[in-house]
Formats: structure tokens, C-alpha cells, sequence
């Protein structure tokens, strides 16, 4: 009885361990978090780095969907702002659910859900910073 139990506490371990190395981590240095958007010029700079991050961060899933070709499992994106001293930093995570791995691996509906994929993730930061 004593092995079984060790072999299923190990094996929850390992697994575990596999689900954490399916995370991956995109970093971005940036002040705009943490400025304060008191004028229309600061909130249109601010859109337009948050779009760039959107685009980058779509192509680190892109990415990590095509080297793991056999998988189709969702998994998370956690997207660490950091300013220039990168003595502050935000965390944010972002979760990519199975619909969009599975759309992403195949060409059946691809487009719609990369724009939205894109648009929701915008919103996501946009909200969460």
C-alpha cells in the first residue's frame, strides 16, 4: 500500500512539473505602466505599445504552438512589464485556451480566432495595466 501511495504522490509530482514547463514568459521593458495617463497623447502612445505587445506575444504562442505540434493542451502566457530601472514590474497572465491552440494548429477557422486572440488580448492588458 506504502508503494502505491509513493508511486501516485511522484507521479503527481512529475506531472506537476510538465504542466509548469507548458508556461511560457514574455518580457517587456516599458514606463508606460507606470506613468500616469493625464493627457490624450500619453493614452494614444499607451494603445499603440500595448497593440505591439498583443503582436509580440502572439507570436511567442504561435511559436511555442508549431514546436509542440503534438500537443493541444491550453496553457499560460505570463507577460512580466518591467521599467527601465526594472525595479517595479507588472505581472499579467494571460491563458490560451484550447480553442485557440486547436485553431492555431490547423487552418479551420485560423483567421477569426487570430483577430480574436488579438483583440482580446489587447483588452486584457489594456485592463489589467
Amino acid at each position: 500500500m506504502k508503494h502505491i501511495f509513493l508511486i501516485l504522490i511522484s507521479s503527481s509530482i512529475c506531472f506537476a512539473q510538465n504542466k509548469d514547463l507548458q508556461n511560457i514568459e514574455v518580457s517587456i521593458v516599458s514606463e508606460i505602466p507606470f506613468t500616469y495617463m493625464n493627457d490624450d497623447l500619453l493614452k494614444f502612445k499607451a494603445s499603440y505599445e500595448v497593440q505591439q505587445w498583443s503582436m509580440e506575444i502572439l507570436k511567442s504562442v504561435l511559436k511555442k504552438i508549431k514546436s509542440e505540434p503534438l500537443s493541444s493542451d491550453p496553457f499560460l502566457v505570463k507577460v512580466i512589464i518591467y521599467n527601465e530601472k526594472k525595479n517595479r514590474f507588472i505581472e499579467v497572465p494571460i491563458e490560451v485556451k484550447e480553442e485557440f491552440v486547436n485553431a492555431f494548429k490547423t487552418e479551420n477557422g485560423f483567421k477569426k480566432k487570430y483577430y480574436k486572440f488579438a483583440s482580446s488580448l489587447y483588452e486584457w492588458i489594456i485592463r489589467s495595466i
